[in-house]
């Protein structure tokens, strides 16, 4: 008879080991029949007594294997005769997939060795719990008595093992892992199953708190059952700490004659929950410090996650496992140009992610080092940071900088892969770095060590001060601490810390407002220099009715009353009371609209007339350029350099305020998300710094969304023809912009891709050289903002989805890229517009070419079709628009 032996396939960590065989779920029914050949299922049943999140309740798992009779024998007849058997054959291997969370804690359990159990010797405080088996003994069904199940010494490669005798004759061993999937569920295989004395069921029960004296029936001491534990009650296994999730656990049972991995037959659980997450507590700590504290400074970071645990109170409820971390870097902190020399990357196949397999990243690509301490486990896990292979060029996207934490301890069997991103602030550089959906598993410790050096990852700000890291936390059982350490930076002689406050007088969403931004810096720091700020999404400026100054006049800011869109005040000087500047009486100072400057299509010509007391030291003029994303229509504005001196008095600049507040001219967002005014400052003596503040307007839910599109497609109707088709977009005035398009078009048209002749690539598209081929429509915009529509062609470009994208490219005042990606969707064409700016449009018209340009084909007779499309929009302040239009076709008399 081979002994039974449950054991993990994979790689394992003792925080699992409790689990067992156990499962989180009641009684499940076996699904469908098994193919013939496979062993049946005839029941499938688990036991929680308490579903109370993070407790320590008593687990139990019971199955039955299906019996079949020999054929003309009863079953009085079948002793000592081999006429029962299991339904599709002996089972050799079951394996049991349990739900994520389940953990238990061996450490300071009393254990025993296989010689100890194989005599019966094992001492009684090392039982953890009681098993039946139901086998097939000499041709009839056997049931034996329950049987303790004992803690033991786990060899190589186990973080742990459990045990117990089988009819008195054989020993059946225990030990737990997780599945190599990545998913890190707790699997239990049982292999080569007694094919002497085959399988017909098991019922085990394993104890939440072995020495509590509710166990001391079924303890056994002395080989007779009724005793008491010497040693107080201490908790064993811990329920998921998960509420309000469905979980269901997997049973998989393969036959000697049926062996391979595709004749498993699969029981799926019915799902079930936990509850009082409620009662849980969550109090992680964390500390932050730089191996480096000058400014601009390349370092190291040491950061220390503490999660205090306590595995004493049998009564208690334990910490939930961390889920999400977010590490937010301080202001100024930021990823060092000089890391990346010598610096290399980990492919996702070197990596392994989701797999068992060994880890082959190049050692170039560790930047830091990783220690991980558990309640369960008496070692520490080592392991390592690695930088993973790019994916993105949006340092913002967080696919740019991606991370992997790879923690492995060979003799535990322990091997965890844990994929992360740091997200990069495009306009400050401020580092955030987040892990989702870490395992649950029970980690009191996690240290995470950056390299030091002159290619350390990071550079220290470049002003002193206290510098503060912030975490965010989130635990499996749905709490969440926000926590904070903070550094000193030293040694910076002269300091250049200006701050900045800006913002719209009204923050309502899409209403008019004047727009102020004031820039300040303290006496003694080193002076302002120039500026290079980006607006908030969605802030810009109604341009229509508002002529440039003329360009011949900017040089001395001698333009038109009509072209002013504001004013500014400059406050200069050492000390506490700076002059400020303009002076009553004075002239007054003015901020123009102007044209293109610089590469930009827009510019302001800021006049400042250095007038103080009886002096007039003439007119100060900076110009700024205003450059708009083509993407998100984002402003940023650049300015000149500032005067550091005027008729040969130098300037020091203390407080510079600039209003934009001519009448009508400035537009909030329709959007209310948080954003911000960022950008960097530099200073006379070149240094800079990164400046931000938060924007964010109110009231959104109170504007409508209320899109319209027509559709039409002209040409010829019958089926095989290639027709043009029109789109007009109408939107109300007053209401929420649109944020995202898409649009799917009726089931009677296919996309012709013969007529796909060329394609613009994206290095062609940003040179603005596509050739006229990649050319198959025009598009045009109004906009309440501008004097005049935005038009041009529509082109295919190259993309990195199966089809190209679709891209308007829109010229007038400004330009914008209006890119639309194209897909399938239920055998259906849909035209997506993933992001659109923030901006409003009153009209917008597309025309795609029909006949041999023609990119649709028709699929029937579309007179005798009543085409729609489906078409959805969502608004920048959240709400969605959805509708199906009839499509317009031209077939000779009107339609309703």
């Amino acid at each position: 008879m081979t002994p039974l032996t449950i054991l993990f396939q994979s790689r394992s960590t003792r925080a699992f080991l409790a689990t067992l065989v156990v499962l989180l779920v009641t009684l499940s029914s076996p699904g469908s029949a098994p193919a013939a050949g496979e062993i049946e299922v005839d029941s499938f049943e688990a036991r929680l007594a308490d579903r109370q999140a993070g407790g320590h309740p008593d687990l139990g798992i019971a199955f039955s294997l299906a019996t079949t009779q020999a054929e003309g024998t009863a079953p009085g007849d079948c002793f000592g005769k081999d006429c029962l058997t299991v339904k599709g054959g002996a089972p050799k291997d079951v394996i049991v997939d349990l739900p994520e969370g389940f953990f238990g804690n061996t450490l300071g359990l009393p254990s025993c060795s296989s010689a100890e159990l194989t005599n019966l010797i094992c001492p009684v405080d090392a039982q953890v719990g009681v098993v039946a088996l139901r086998l097939i003994k000499i041709g009839v069904p056997g049931e034996s008595a329950n049987t303790p199940v004992f803690n033991l010494i786990p060899e190589r490669g186990e973080v742990a093992k459990f045990g117990f005798r089988v009819d008195g004759a054989a020993n059946a061993f225990v030990s737990a892992g997780l599945r190599a999937d990545g998913e890190y569920v707790i699997r239990t295989a049982s292999i080569n199953v007694f094919d002497g004395w085959p399988l017909l069921g098991v019922d085990m029960t394993i104890w939440g708190v072995p020495a509590d004296s509710s166990h001391d029936i079924e303890r056994v001491c002395l080989s007779v059952p009724g005793c008491s534990a010497n040693l107080p009650p201490k908790p064993f296994l811990v329920a998921p700490p998960e509420c309000g999730v469905d979980k269901s656990t997997r049973l998989m049972v393969r036959s000697y004659q049926r062996p391979t991995d595709d004749d498993w037959t699969t029981v799926v659980s019915e799902p079930e929950q936990m509850h009082g997450c409620d009662k849980l507590e969550f109090r992680p700590s964390v500390s932050a410090k730089p191996s480096d504290r000058g400014p601009e400074a390349p370092s190291g970071l040491s950061l220390d996650l503490l999660f205090p645990q306590h595995f004493d109170d049998p009564k208690g409820l334990e910490t939930p496992p961390l889920r999400d971390a977010t590490i937010t870097l301080p202001e100024g902190v930021a990823i060092n140009p000089a890391s990346a020399d010598g610096l290399a990357a980990c492919t996702d196949a070197q990596l392994g992610l989701g797999t068992a397999s060994a880890v082959s990243c190049p050692l170039a690509s560790k930047i830091g080092s990783i220690e991980a301490t558990s309640p369960a486990i008496e070692e520490t896990v080592q392991g390592n940071l690695y930088l993973r292979t790019q994916a993105s060029q949006d340092p913002a996207s967080g696919e740019m900088f991606r991370l992997a934490m790879v923690l492995e301890n060979e003799e535990r069997g322990i091997l965890l892969k844990l994929p992360g991103r740091a997200f990069l602030d495009p306009n400050t550089g401020r580092v955030k770095t987040v892990f989702q959906d870490n395992p649950q598993l029970p980690v009191s410790e996690v240290k995470v060590n950056l390299k030091t050096g002159p290619r350390a990852p990071l550079r220290m700000p470049s002003t002193c001060g206290t510098k503060t890291t912030t975490a965010l936390l989130t635990s499996w059982g749905g709490q969440t601490a926000t926590i904070t350490d903070s550094f000193e930076v030293s040694g910076c002689g002269d300091g250049f810390e200006p701050k900045l406050t800006a913002g719209v007088k009204n923050p309502l969403a899409g209403a008019s407002s004047p727009f102020s931004l004031r820039l300040t810096r303290q006496d003694g720091e080193q002076n302002l220099a120039g500026l290079n700020l980006t607006l908030p999404e969605g802030l810009l400026a109604k341009l229509a009715g508002v002529p440039y100054c003329p360009e011949a006049a900017t040089a001395s800011a001698s333009c038109p009353s009509a072209s002013q869109v504001g004013s500014v005040t400059v406050g200069a000087g050492s000390g506490p009371n700076p002059l400020y500047v303009p002076q009553p009486g004075k002239s007054p100072t003015a901020a123009y609209l102007a044209g293109p400057y610089k590469g930009a299509p827009l510019s302001i010509v800021v006049k400042v007339p250095a007038q103080a007391g009886p002096f007039d030291l003439g007119t100060s003029v900076v110009r700024n350029a205003l450059f708009v994303d083509p993407v998100t229509a984002r402003v940023d504005v650049k300015s000149d350099s500032l005067p550091q001196i005027i008729a040969g008095i130098p300037v020091s600049y203390r407080d510079v305020r600039v209003d934009i507040d001519r009448s009508g001219f400035m537009r909030s967002p329709t959007s209310c998300d948080p954003m911000a005014t960022a950008g960097t400052i530099t200073s006379a003596q070149g240094k800079s710094a990164k400046v931000e503040s938060r924007f964010q307007v109110a009231n959104c839910e109170r504007l409508a969304f209320k899109p319209k599109l027509a559709l039409k497609l002209s040409g010829k109707t019958n089926r095989s023809a290639h027709p043009a088709l029109k789109a007009t977009l109408t939107m109300p005035q007053g209401g929420a912009n649109i944020a995202r398009a898409a649009v799917t078009l009726p089931k009677t048209e296919f996309l012709e891709q013969a007529h796909i002749r060329t394609i613009c690539t994206r290095v062609q598209y940003a040179a603005k050289s596509c050739p006229k081929a990649s050319i198959y429509g025009y598009a045009k915009a109004w906009s309440p903002l501008l004097d005049k529509p935005l038009e041009g062609p529509v082109y295919l470009r190259s993309s990195s989805n199966p089809l190209p994208d679709l891209v308007a490219s829109l010229d007038g005042q400004i330009h914008i890229d209006l890119s639309g990606r194209i897909d399938t969707r239920n055998a259906r064409i849909r035209n997506t517009f993933d992001l659109v700016p923030d901006a409003p449009v009153s009209k917008f018209v597309l025309t795609m070419q029909g006949g041999k340009k023609g990119l649709l084909v028709n699929n029937t007779e579309l007179c005798k079709a009543k085409p729609r499309a489906d078409v959805k929009f969502d608004g920048q302040n959240g709400k969605v628009a959805n509708f199906r239009p009839l499509v317009t076709v031209g077939c000779g008399k009107k339609r309703k």
